[in-house]
């Protein structure tokens, strides 16, 4: 639709021919081009943004204020698993294919255990233990137990 607007100042341009190719326009600025940003590439940017203050600053108010209203167990070190009611994250996670990239680049470190939940983290594999193994983890007393 940017690529629509942009040609003729309308959502349709099909009965016009574009001049440029698209991927020209959004070359940046400082290699002779228009520097339009690709919205994909930008969207990505800010969810990696703010998926990486949730990990870094747990303890900020918006983050409090987010995990009192959709607390879920975990999707990888400090994130939370995306649930229906929780927007944000959901489309976040997804939009980041399923945060391959960002889990990628981040390594937990696991201190004194404290908070490092057994059955919720996301050791490794595809999944955290209680979905890989649900049945056994269906058995199991207290699902919330950390290592410590």
């Amino acid at each position: 639709m940017r690529r629509r607007f942009f040609w003729s100042g309308a959502s349709d341009v099909s009965s016009k021919p574009c001049l440029v190719k698209w991927n020209k326009i959004c070359t940046p600025k400082a290699l002779g081009r228009l520097g339009v940003l690709e919205l994909e590439r930008m969207n990505k940017a800010l969810l990696s943004k703010w998926l990486w203050k949730w990990v870094d600053s747990p303890n900020s108010l918006w983050v409090k204020l987010f995990r009192e209203r959709y607390e879920g167990s975990s999707i990888g070190p400090g994130l939370p698993t995306p649930s229906r009611q929780m927007s944000f994250l959901t489309k976040a996670w997804f939009a980041l294919g399923g945060g391959g990239d960002f889990k990628s680049s981040l390594y937990w470190r696991l201190g004194n255990g404290h908070k490092a939940r057994f059955w919720r983290e996301w050791w490794c594999g595809e999944a955290p233990l209680s979905m890989a193994y649900s049945r056994v983890a269906q058995a199991v007393e207290n699902i919330e137990s950390t290592i410590q």
